[in-house]
C-alpha cells in the first residue's frame, strides 16, 4: 500500500481503530514474550548460581579465604 492511501485510510475512523488494535495487540504479544524470555533467563541464572554455591571448589575456596576475610575485617575496625 502506497503512503497516500494509508493516510486517506487513516482518516476514515473505522480503519483507525483497526489499525490502533492491531497495533495494541502486537505490542501486547510481543511483551509477553519479553516477560517470558526474561523468565526464562533469570531461572537459567539461579540454577547456575546454585550449582556453583553447591559445588565443592566454592565450598573450599570460602574455608581458605576466611582467615585473610577475617584479618581484613581486623584490620579495618582498627582503622575506624
Amino acid at each position: 500500500m502506497n503512503e497516500p492511501t494509508y493516510q486517506m485510510l487513516l482518516k476514515k475512523e473505522e480503519f483507525r481503530k483497526f489499525i490502533d488494535k492491531k497495533e495494541k495487540e502486537s505490542l501486547d504479544n510481543s511483551e509477553i514474550n519479553n516477560e517470558s524470555n526474561l523468565s526464562n533467563e533469570v531461572n537459567y541464572y539461579e540454577e547456575e548460581l546454585k550449582r556453583v554455591i553447591n559445588s565443592k571448589t566454592y565450598k573450599i575456596g570460602n574455608i581458605i579465604m576466611l582467615i585473610p576475610r577475617k584479618i581484613k575485617q581486623y584490620i579495618y575496625k582498627i582503622k575506624r
